[in-house]
């Protein structure tokens, strides 16, 4: 074997451990306890637990027919009459199919991003939601971003047709195996003209355990948390909205594992905002290092509500 033999082989071998690391890395990213939109988008239905269908304004759902190669996106079947096939749902944009000039009474055609739960838990909920397709264009009259469980919508927000900036929305939801959950782009008011939109989708299984009761977290609509900003460097402002009075509150934060690494006394909360500043700081003052970790309110005897948070140092 000459010396440009072993060099050979030395790249051979280079290259074969980049094959392995590579796969080890995609083998630790899916077996995390998440589901990421767009991480986990597939030309295959059923994979990583989504589906990528679409629905008659609150009619049935059904499955997409066609996976374009090209276009990387899933569309209604092309065989049917024009112009459905406006409908659309790639890994970070969809597309709606509303009326036009030529059909005004037609229902809108709405993408349906579906989730089929495969655990019985609580989970945080949470993306992003932008129109990508601005114009100064008069005749466009923006969209409707929803998210249902089960069939019951649970979230709603309008998008004006010029925002390109967009919104943040996070949620918690109580599932059972099985359940779905449905993030639909509706066209407003039947109008699909430049209503391409992005958007980001990310579940996470709420379940933490507090170490010390060894109590999971239950998330409800009793309380928000809101934190700004998130992520975050070094500190970050907890909004706490309540509508009622509540009395005895305090905040927990754990972290991946399920420890408890601060406690806030917040004592009463009267009906509206409180805001708490927290330093990303452990009990005993040490500084935190940068991670995710979980902010959960508790009044006396519950838990009221629980938020991600990610610390980015």
């Amino acid at each position: 074997m000459t010396k440009d033999d072993d060099i050979r082989l030395d790249v051979k071998d280079l290259i074969s451990l980049i094959a392995v690391c590579f796969m080890l890395f995609n083998s630790s990213c899916l077996c995390a306890a998440d589901w990421n939109m767009p991480r986990d988008f597939s030309g295959t239905q059923g994979e990583s637990a989504f589906y990528y269908g679409y629905e008659f304004e609150g009619g049935q759902f059904t499955l997409m027919s066609e996976f374009g190669i090209l276009t990387n996106a899933w569309t209604v079947d092309h065989l049917l009459p024009e112009p459905w096939y406006w409908t659309l749902l790639s890994k970070c944009s969809m597309h709606p199919d509303g009326s036009n000039e030529e059909s005004r009474s037609r229902n809108n055609i709405d993408p349906v991003l579906r989730w089929l739960s495969p655990i019985a838990d609580s989970i945080l909920c949470d993306g992003h939601v932008w129109k990508r397709d601005i114009t100064s264009d008069p005749i466009s009259n923006g969209i409707d971003w929803s998210v249902k469980h089960n069939g019951g919508v649970i979230y709603s927000r309008y998008l004006e047709p010029q925002d390109s900036t967009g919104f943040d929305y996070s949620l918690s939801i109580r599932v059972q195996e099985g359940d779905v959950v449905d993030f639909v782009l509706n066209a407003h008011e039947r109008n699909d003209h430049h209503d391409h939109t992005g958007y980001t989708v990310t579940i996470r299984a709420a379940t933490v355990t507090d170490s010390d009761n060894n109590i999971p977290i239950d998330t409800g609509p009793a309380l928000s948390i809101v934190a700004s900003p998130n992520p975050f460097m070094s500190s970050t402002k907890l909004l706490l909205t309540s509508g009622v009075f509540r009395d005895g509150v305090s905040l927990r934060i754990f972290d991946v594992s399920g420890k408890v690494i601060d406690t806030i006394p917040i004592g009463q909360i009267v009906a509206g905002t409180r805001t708490v500043l927290w330093d990303s700081r452990m009990r005993d003052g040490h500084p935190l290092t940068s991670g995710v970790y979980f902010v959960q309110a508790r009044g006396r005897d519950s838990v009221l509500c629980t938020r991600k948070i990610v610390l980015c140092r």
